[in-house]
């Protein structure tokens, strides 16, 4: 099989002191984003809040009961055992395919912003369930490459339940409309099969095929193409194609260094569609200026390092394989959202992690992000047993 660099092999001295750094920043950096969204949240739906459900409290009191929900998920995710969580992990994503099932059976899915990928369960409980397939795919992913090491002579054998599993997730996501978490999986999946030396002509092959695939369902769907001309060109229709690229744009731009200061933002009212979930960064940008946008890019920054350096420095692949996962997740999805708001990617509709409004998109994070403090606890805490027998 072909290879090439990998960026997460080479193991420090001190590894246990390295888990520690890492459970720290990642906790620090998960905690800092969850408080800012929160209050963001806040002073962004107020407004649209009062206008819908008659209080401004509601969205803001909904996405603090989802916080709570998934602060329950992490803490559990923290403590559980990493072997009984790899047995789990065909189950999981045997799930998450029943619920993208269950979104094409009249009566169960729900059509958002012309896309069927919600289920409804009534009395207000929605879920969209391609956010938990990116935590159930790569849960799945980091097991079969941790345990197919007999086959890495061969690069298919070797990736095939990997491909084919997310192969059928995407086809179930994209057949339902959502183009935007499609990408985020494929950026997920791609960089575990890149810490896993995949052949490089595979990611030119499938990346190829993934821009065709985009291209002909965004000329099928007249208000997908408007997102990709509205990009290029927003200016070309203000009041109709371009109006929200335009609005993120004016509120980035009114925040200057410092800010209008929290809740003075004058887009939220009503001016820029989706303040508090796709565009609330536009709103940081807004109300605590540049160098608010700055703190948060860097606060994701440092916990995809951290992510990393936690790869970087264990000696178990499904560990490694799976950070690697998580990275690309939060990462690309970061990237992904903050691109659109400054109008250098297309809108996708993916909100940002940890800090847009939303429980569908919240829970799964916190889970991975409890997963992930529960590997640097593992790492730190079998590296210091090590260090005591040694003695």
């Amino acid at each position: 099989m072909e290879k090439h660099a990998s960026p997460v092999q080479s193991p420090s001295r001190r590894p246990h002191v390295r888990a520690q750094i890492s459970f720290q920043l990642i906790r620090g950096c998960s905690i800092l984003l969850l408080f800012v969204g929160l209050i963001m949240v806040l002073s962004s739906s107020y407004y649209q809040s009062k206008l819908v459900y008659g209080s401004e409290f509601t969205i803001f009191g909904r996405q603090a009961f989802y916080a709570m929900l998934g602060a329950i998920a992490l803490i559990v995710l923290t403590k559980i055992d990493v072997k009984l969580l790899q047995k789990l992990a065909p189950l999981i994503l045997a799930s998450v395919l029943l619920l993208l099932l269950l979104v094409f059976i009249p009566g169960f899915g729900s059509t958002v912003g012309g896309q069927t990928n919600w289920l409804d369960f009534g009395f207000g409980i929605r879920i969209q369930p391609s956010e938990f397939a990116k935590f159930a795919l790569i849960l799945f992913g980091a097991l079969q490459l941790s345990q197919r090491k007999q086959y890495i002579g061969n690069s298919f054998l070797y990736m095939s339940p990997v491909l084919i599993s997310t192969a059928s997730v995407l086809a179930l996501i994209l057949f339902a409309g959502d183009v935007g978490n499609a990408v985020i999986i494929a950026v997920a999946i791609g960089a575990m099969l890149f810490v896993a030396n995949a052949p490089l002509r595979y990611f030119a092959f499938l990346g190829m095929a993934g821009a065709g695939l985009i291209g002909v369902m965004a000329y099928l769907k007249p208000y997908r193409w408007q997102r990709i001309t509205s990009w290029l060109n927003p200016e070309a229709d203000p009041e109709g194609a371009g109006f929200q690229a335009l609005h993120a744009k004016y509120a980035m731009a009114s925040g200057g260094f410092f800010g209008q200061g929290l809740g003075a933002s004058r887009e939220k009212w009503g001016t820029l569609p989706e303040a508090h979930t796709d565009f609330i960064f536009a709103i940081i940008g807004d109300e605590l200026g540049l160098l608010g946008a700055i703190c948060i890019l860097g606060l994701f920054i440092i916990l995809c390092f951290a992510i990393i350096s936690l790869a970087r420095n264990t000696q178990s692949d499904f560990i490694r394989f799976a950070c690697a996962g998580s990275a690309g997740w939060i990462g690309g999805q970061a990237m992904i959202n903050i691109g659109a708001v400054l109008g250098v990617l297309p809108i996708m509709g993916v909100p940002l992690p940890l800090v847009s409004a939303g429980g569908s998109a919240l829970i799964p994070t916190l889970a991975m992000i409890g997963l992930l403090l529960s590997f640097a606890t593992s790492e730190s805490t079998k590296e210091k047993l090590a260090l005591v027998d040694a003695r």
